[in-house]
């Protein structure tokens, strides 16, 4: 039995076997940087043991399964820059030890759900395989260190109970259509060190909850429509910070040093 398969970085087209789960003592799943094509599928997520899946960069269409929530395994999660659509499944919460997802450079659109990761939901499961109620992706997910959502269709408020997620060291959701104001937490990230939010829609003054976040050394927000002055705590409460991108926003006053 196969325990590892990489053939990533080559010239391989069409769809993906079915068959490959066939291999179900397979732990590392790479199939990165190659010319596949068709949707995701379904017969992967039969796959038990599997702890690393990357089909990053190919041209994989359709949505992502609801069935990758049976994946429970999986530690990292690979699937940026293909042509995958429709909304991030719900089940993705279920990838309890996730510790690296991406989802990066797709058509994901809709909503990321704003609930409260200190009281987790209970996601029901329809017979299709579907979610039932509101939830997130991200719930459970309290081993994730790196979450990229950038360069996607995503909208709404940017939620805030990803400065609940305790592990989190990399955030980028870049390069969407977030809007409004970065909300507030009742608990914040100590952990966060990159945070990219350039691109999008975000309004109102400088986030405060940023004050809070002392292991930042990266912090881009770019592009945004945020107003006011840059506030004075920002070199004392953020020692840690060596790359602070704050253009093309509506800023005023003068620079607080």
């Amino acid at each position: 039995m196969l325990w590892l398969f990489d053939v990533s970085n080559n010239f391989l087209s069409g769809s993906i076997p079915s068959q490959i789960s066939n291999q179900n003592e397979l732990f590392a799943l790479l199939l990165s940087h190659n010319n596949f094509t068709g949707s995701i599928p379904v017969q992967i997520s039969s796959m038990p043991q599997l702890r690393f899946l990357d089909l990053s960069k190919n041209h994989l269409t359709g949505i992502v399964p609801s069935h990758i929530g049976n994946l429970t395994e999986l530690g990292y999660l690979d699937i940026n820059t293909n042509h995958l659509e429709g909304e991030l499944p719900t089940t993705i919460s279920y990838l309890e030890n996730l510790q690296v997802l991406s989802l990066s450079g797709n058509k994901f659109t809709g909503i990321i759900a704003n609930v409260d990761t200190e009281q987790l939901p209970v996601v029901k499961e329809a017979k299709d395989g579907s979610s039932l109620g509101e939830s997130s992706p991200f719930c459970n997910l309290t081993f994730l260190k790196s979450l990229d959502l950038s360069n996607n269709q995503l909208s709404g408020d940017l939620p805030g109970f990803f400065w609940n997620m305790k592990a989190l060291r990399s955030l980028d959701l870049s390069r969407n259509a977030f809007f409004g104001e970065v909300p507030t937490s009742s608990y914040y990230s100590s952990s966060l060190m990159s945070l990219h939010l350039s691109n999008n829609n975000f309004t109102g003054c400088f986030p405060p909850a940023f004050k809070n976040f002392k292991s930042l050394i990266v912090l881009d927000v770019r592009n945004n429509k945020i107003s006011g002055e840059i506030p004075f705590w920002i070199g004392e409460s953020n020692s840690l910070l060596r790359i602070l991108q704050l253009r093309s926003n509506m800023f005023s006053g003068s620079i607080p040093w």
